[in-house]
């Protein structure tokens, strides 16, 4: 029997919309326009803390070794693909082999996430007390300069811990808010937005990927900035848990599948950058948000189709078996050896 629950679906498809979205106005004018910069800001304030919130919900222990094997081989493919796409774009991303190439953060990041998981079962709560604080003075480590992956694992870690240990709770009491509760609080997560855009708290903070040295801040003013973005965020998120109910039949099918869409669309994200500076400089900011929404739906709907999402299950499926075979042959040969006597 069918036990999926299309509530969880939903909230993960208006993700993953949010996600494609973001990216196409970065690739306007980054974060230098009023209009852009606010869009980013209530996108990037919560998107990925929820997605990742979602993400630890749904994992569970027991099959830790199979996940993490199936995104190492995806990160190893997707950087190759990416390897081979880039130099055909006009693109001022970087391409570094020991650095996950973009978006692929999060296939790293994940694996952290899933060992640190494997920690949390013994005392959940105590480990959601260490993720939070872990979150907030990761910013403060020297060596995360050099390791930004590493930094927005560690930044993201509550959100992931707090899935996995209150998630499944806090999203039913949260679908069972009233539809006027859910108003106010759509009304106080845009307020809260347009603070953090008045402030001017921009990417080097949203990103989760700059430590506090790189942002110029004492370590008792980047705890306190950190400590206020996840209040933000928890508050904008759970405006989105409300809404998962109303909007279950627009994002079901792209939540199912968020996984193809996330990796995939970085492919029609990069060869339209150029053109998409070139919209905003002719048709302004209002007419350019309006091409990157009406675009975001049409990448979601296309990537939604089950001919992506099945080919990247197989692939990674294939993939992460294969990499699980090669290490239990290999940790076979060793064995011996090690057990061996010496002279």
């Amino acid at each position: 029997m069918n036990t999926r629950d299309s509530r969880l679906d939903s909230a993960k498809g208006m993700l993953i919309a949010l996600v494609v979205l973001g990216h196409l106005l970065e690739a306007t004018n980054y974060w230098n326009e009023g209009l852009i910069r606010y869009l980013l800001t209530a996108i990037y304030a919560f998107h990925m803390p929820a997605f990742i919130f979602l993400a630890g919900m749904t994992s569970k222990p027991d099959n830790v070794k199979r996940r993490i094997a199936v995104l190492v081989s995806l990160l190893v493919i997707f950087q190759c693909l990416y390897f081979l796409y880039l130099p055909f774009m006009e693109s001022n991303k970087q391409f570094a082999w020991l650095d996950p190439f973009w978006l692929l953060w999060f296939l790293l990041a994940m694996v952290f996430w899933l060992i640190a998981m494997t920690l949390a079962p013994a005392s959940p709560r105590l480990a959601l007390l260490i993720s939070v604080a872990v979150g907030l003075g990761s910013g403060a480590l020297p060596v995360l300069e050099y390791l930004p992956t590493l930094d927005r694992a560690l930044y993201f870690l509550p959100w992931f811990i707090g899935g996995y240990v209150i998630g499944q709770a806090a999203f039913d009491k949260a679908t069972t808010i009233s539809r006027p509760v859910t108003m106010v609080l759509s009304l106080t997560s845009l307020i809260l937005a347009a603070a953090l855009w008045y402030a001017n708290v921009g990417a080097g903070w949203l990103y989760g990927s700059n430590g506090f040295a790189v942002l110029d801040v004492s370590f008792s003013q980047g705890v306190l900035v950190r400590a206020l973005l996840i209040t933000i965020a928890a508050v904008m998120t759970l405006t989105l848990l409300t809404s998962a109910d109303l909007l279950r039949t627009v994002f079901v099918k792209a939540g199912k599948r968020s996984l193809a869409i996330y990796l995939l669309h970085g492919f029609f994200v990069l060869p339209t950058t150029p053109w998409l500076g070139l919209a905003f400089e002719r048709y302004g900011p209002v007419a350019v948000s309006l091409i990157c929404i009406m675009a975001t739906w049409l990448l979601v709907y296309l990537l939604s189709l089950s001919v992506f999402d099945r080919s990247l299950r197989t692939l990674g499926s294939r993939g992460g078996k294969l990499l699980l075979n090669t290490l239990d042959s290999l940790r076979r040969t060793i064995e011996p050896v090690a057990a061996s006597p010496r002279d």
